[in-house]
């Protein structure tokens, strides 16, 4: 702030309260990112340039739990998947990074868990624009932008939504979109991407923000398993199963000479910003296997009964407590 007080009047000014300081977190998703039993997370944050390190950044919290036997959280720079410039510039020095939503999913069913995240606020231009972006993961457990080879356009992403619409074993995504800060020639750009607007349409024509079902062929080579659980509340468990934790063994590269890999997901209700929600269902991806050889559920009961599944061919199956 006093280097940026030096040439801009605006920022002579006494240091922010508590409440507006590290940044505006909006939303996190849970998720096993490395395949290692403990559960890690991705927190969506807006980020202001001219606030400096005390703005907070989109990042992964890696859990540490296995490691060290504690649960604690960092951040590996090998995970970071912010836009900032490499070299702040007078041109790029105000920049915002406006992330409000934020999912974890296994998009293309090869094991690892993707990051869908949905920048809803501040129309700064690229690569820092509102819009949605898909990050697949790779082999060495990094995270690349892949949303331009995806062929995917869609300014003002909010709200996403996964469920298996096409009951083909991989999440399809639903997409909101916002107009939010947007000056008039974005939303021209965000109008013609979704098709409320063509390039005959006059100079002045109000473009119309467009839900979006965005339908997974990534996976089209590979099998998932989807599981819809019901709980039982004779034992304490609501029908919903919210909390539950299932651990899948699955030959992801299909050789009988390597071990299994133990997936661990678990069924999440509502939450985040604005209560967004995904289908009651619990997804893996299983590779270039056809099957979950071994499947445990531990069900979210103060007793944490424990039942064991398998082996479960790929495809969608319902699993009911006590029977």
């Amino acid at each position: 702030m006093e280097d940026r007080a030096k040439d801009d009047p605006r920022f002579k000014r006494d240091d922010e309260p508590p409440f507006r300081a590290n940044g505006n977190t909006f939303d996190v998703a849970i998720g096993d990112i490395d395949n290692d039993g403990d559960f890690d997370a991705f927190v969506s944050t807006i980020i202001h340039n001219w606030a400096g390190d005390s703005s907070d950044r989109s990042r992964f919290l890696v859990n540490r739990l296995r490691e060290t036997g504690t649960v604690t959280f960092d951040s590996p720079k090998n995970l970071s998947v912010d836009r900032v410039p490499a070299i702040v510039t007078p041109e790029n020095r105000n920049f915002n990074q406006g992330d409000i939503f934020a999912e974890l999913a296994d998009l293309n069913n090869d094991g690892r868990l993707d990051l869908i995240l949905c920048s809803s606020d501040y129309s700064d231009p690229p690569p820092h624009d509102e819009r949605l972006r898909i990050y697949l993961q790779q082999a060495d457990g990094s995270f690349v932008d892949e949303t331009a080879k995806l062929g995917i356009d869609h300014l003002g992403g909010g709200q996403p939504t996964l469920f298996d619409f096409d009951h083909d074993g991989d999440l399809d995504l639903v997409v909101g979109q916002t107009f939010n800060r947007l000056n008039a020639e974005r939303r021209r750009e965000a109008g013609l991407a979704n098709g409320t607007l063509t390039a005959d349409s006059p100079a002045d024509a109000k473009p119309t923000p467009r839900l979006r079902l965005y339908r997974n062929t990534l996976a089209d080579d590979s099998a998932g398993l989807v599981l819809r659980l019901i709980g039982d509340p004779t034992q304490n468990v609501t029908r919903d199963a919210y909390g539950a934790i299932v651990r899948a063994a699955v030959d992801l590269d299909n050789d009988p000479t390597t071990p299994d890999v133990w997936l661990h997901r678990q069924l999440l209700g509502p939450g985040g910003h604005a209560g967004k929600r995904s289908d009651s269902i619990v997804h893996f991806g299983l590779g270039q296997a056809t099957q979950v050889n071994a499947l445990e559920i531990i069900w979210p009961n103060v007793a944490r009964t424990t039942t064991s599944h398998g082996p479960i061919k790929a495809g969608t199956h319902t699993i009911t407590l006590g029977e």
